[in-house]
């Protein structure tokens, strides 16, 4: 999420007009991440990048210091990155959206798992500070 014309800062803002809800899917991801880290995940926004080949996860929340949280000097905090994404997986699994990676299943052809979860890259993003770029260039682009 880097501008107000972003995908994700509109279904971001939606959420937090009321007007729609976080996927179904990723709210007991959400859930873990608030208890955990102490933090208030408004979206969670799934895709895939690289040509379709390598899935992400955009943890959106509603303050830039929560985002923080998961940042390092350089980059994002690697070992919750790690932890998110096999969180993830578990909270897939437990739904049924995912199988569980098995000997057993390997003698077996599936095609039911709805997301990648393999190789899968978790970024951190802050809905405020791009909500604040909005109003703060309206005001500048604003003359009476």
């Amino acid at each position: 999420m880097v501008s107000p014309s972003d995908k994700e800062y509109a279904s971001t803002k939606l959420i937090m007009k009321g007007e729609a809800k976080m996927e179904i899917d990723f709210m007991p991801l959400a859930d873990y991440i608030d208890r955990k880290y102490n933090v208030n995940t408004l979206n969670i926004i799934y895709n895939v990048i690289d040509s379709n080949t390598r899935p992400r996860l955009n943890i959106i929340f509603e303050k830039f210091e929560e985002a923080e949280k998961f940042k390092k000097k350089f980059g994002f905090d690697e070992v919750k990155q790690r932890e998110i994404a096999t969180q993830f997986k578990m909270t897939l699994i437990n739904q049924g959206l995912a199988i569980k990676k098995s000997i057993w299943n390997y003698f077996s052809p599936h095609n039911s798992d709805k997301y990648k979860t393999e190789n899968i890259w978790i970024i951190f993003s802050a809905f405020e500070p791009i909500a604040k770029m909005k109003w703060s260039s309206f005001s500048f682009t604003y003359k009476k």
